[in-house]
C-alpha cells in the first residue's frame, strides 16, 4: 500500500496514507469496505496473511480491530500496530445553523445558533450528548476548530444539511453536505529492529 516510512535508530516506523488517493474524506465512502492484508518476508523468508476486517461507521467493524489483530500476533509479524481516526476542522467553527446533522447514521437533527469557535460549546455538546451510540467525540482546539475522535477505531461520516455544514470549517468536513463523507483514519506498524514493513493487502492504500 502507499505508506510513509520513517527510521529512528533501530525502529521502522510505516503509516498508511490518510490523504493519498481515494482516501479524501469527502469521497471516502467507498472505502467502507474489507480490508485485509498480507505481511511480507517477516523474517526475511516467511509471508503472513492475516483475516479481513471489515472497515464501517459501525461498533465492532473498525480499524482499531485490524489492529488488535495485529497485535495479536505481534510476535510473529514482527510489528505492533496503532490508529488514528480523527477529523479536523480547517479554520475555526463558524456561526451559523447545522440543519440535519447526522453522525455515523445517528441523527442528531438541528443545533440552532452555533457561534463562531463554538464559543458556548453548543456543537460539541450535542455531538458529544449521542458518543455512546456514534462512537464519536468531539472536542475544540487552540484554534476553535472543531475535532471528532473516533473512540474505538470505527470510521467517521458526518452529514449536514446543503451549506449549513460549512458551520464545520472545512477541512476533513468537506463534503458533508453529501453522502460520501468518511473519516477512516491512520494504521501505523511499528518494528523494532531497521528492517523493512513490507505490506500488501486488499484494499489497502
Amino acid at each position: 500500500g502507499s505508506t510513509s516510512s520513517d527510521k529512528i535508530g533501530h525502529v521502522r516506523i510505516e503509516t498508511s496514507s490518510f490523504d493519498g488517493e481515494g482516501m479524501l474524506a469527502s469521497a471516502a465512502a467507498q472505502n467502507l469496505t474489507e480490508v485485509g492484508l498480507n505481511f511480507k518476508q517477516v523474517n526475511g523468508v516467511n509471508d503472513y496473511k492475516i483475516e479481513t476486517v471489515r472497515i464501517s461507521t459501525s461498533a465492532g467493524t473498525v480499524i482499531g480491530a485490524l489492529s488488535e489483530i495485529i497485535n495479536r500476533f505481534s510476535n510473529t509479524l514482527g510489528v505492533r500496530a496503532s490508529y488514528n481516526v480523527m477529523a479536523t476542522g480547517g479554520t475555526p467553527v463558524q456561526s451559523g445553523t447545522v440543519r440535519e446533522l447526522t453522525i455515523n447514521g445517528v441523527v442528531i437533527g438541528t443545533v440552532n445558533d452555533v457561534r463562531k469557535n463554538d464559543a458556548d460549546g453548543r456543537l460539541t455538546n450535542a455531538i458529544n450528548s449521542v458518543k455512546d451510540r456514534t462512537g464519536v467525540e468531539a472536542s475544540l482546539d487552540i484554534q476553535g476548530r472543531i475535532n471528532l475522535r473516533s473512540i474505538d477505531g470505527r470510521a467517521i461520516s458526518v452529514h449536514a444539511a446543503s451549506a449549513s455544514g460549512q458551520v464545520f470549517g472545512g477541512g476533513n468536513f468537506a463534503g458533508i453536505s453529501g453522502n460520501e463523507h468518511a473519516v477512516i483514519g491512520r494504521l501505523t506498524l511499528t518494528r523494532t529492529d531497521a528492517r523493512d514493513i513490507i505490506v500488501s493487502g486488499v484494499n489497502f492504500r
